[in-house]
């Protein structure tokens, strides 16, 4: 039932909004494929960072896809967390494709560095200083990490809050956006909390849950994700048209 609800409010939205501007946020770039399937044959790719525009109502045929995003806790397939979407028909340098919208983001990507053996990702402040304007507080008290057992709120436009209540022995985290799909707080996370830098097993025989990152979905509009040292979890919670990340963690 909750699907078919997610699918109508997407059908809802593309017939009031003829056009979006994308961004690719697949590092390895997003395959642009002739047919709406993982079997098409590729035509050519999106580049991590690059912008796409989506016109809605060029869409016919709405394929589901999912993808996975984080393996769950052994032996329960129900708890594995992934993206799900359509195959969406593009067009770009005059060639008609259909990309996977699970990596399609309306957020601007973080800016990264390859290097040969890692990928450095630069950090929440600086995606936010660099994209966002500021509403309240004094830029400095953001930019700094003081740890004074105070419950601060930082707001920008675009209907993004930051809450935050860091301790000595552990910190809580809100961030509330006030306009993101379920999707688009994965990729989010992906980069803000640097899973793009750990090995994770695909093989749930191989995981344990004090060594690896593993994750508990409860529906489409709810998720955990839990992590070893040191020992914390990320929620997502979806409310209607906003979205609420949540982190726990402990020293």
């Amino acid at each position: 039932m909750q699907r078919i609800v997610f699918l109508f409010h997407f059908l809802f939205l593309i017939t009031a909004v003829k056009a979006e501007e994308y961004y690719c946020w697949s590092i390895s770039g997003l395959n642009i494929r002739e047919t709406p399937s993982p079997e098409g044959n590729i035509l050519g790719k999106l580049v991590y960072g690059q912008k796409v525009d989506i016109d809605w109502n060029a869409q016919v045929d709405y394929k589901d896809y999912e993808d996975l995003f984080l393996i769950g806790i052994k032996e329960d397939n129900s708890a594995d967390v992934k993206f799900t979407g359509w195959w969406l028909k593009i067009e770009l340098d005059e060639k008609i494709g259909y990309v996977f919208s699970g990596y399609l983001s309306r957020y601007p990507t973080f800016q990264i560095e390859k290097r040969t053996d890692q990928i450095l990702c630069e950090s929440f402040k600086k995606y936010m200083n660099r994209n966002y304007i500021q509403l309240n507080y004094d830029k400095a008290l953001w930019d700094s990490s003081i740890f004074d057992n105070k419950i601060r709120s930082f707001s920008w436009d675009h209907g993004i809050t930051v809450i935050n209540d860091h301790k000595e022995k552990g910190a809580t985290l809100n961030i509330i956006f006030a306009d993101m799909t379920f999707n688009e707080a994965l990729l989010f996370i992906k980069f803000y909390f640097r899973l793009l830098e750990i090995n994770n097993p695909v093989d749930r025989a191989e995981l344990y849950s004090d060594q690896h990152y593993y994750g508990l979905s409860v529906s489409y509009e709810s998720c955990e994700i839990n992590f070893p040292a040191p020992e914390g979890r990320i929620t997502i919670l979806k409310l209607g048209q906003s979205i609420v990340i949540t982190y726990h963690g402990s020293c």
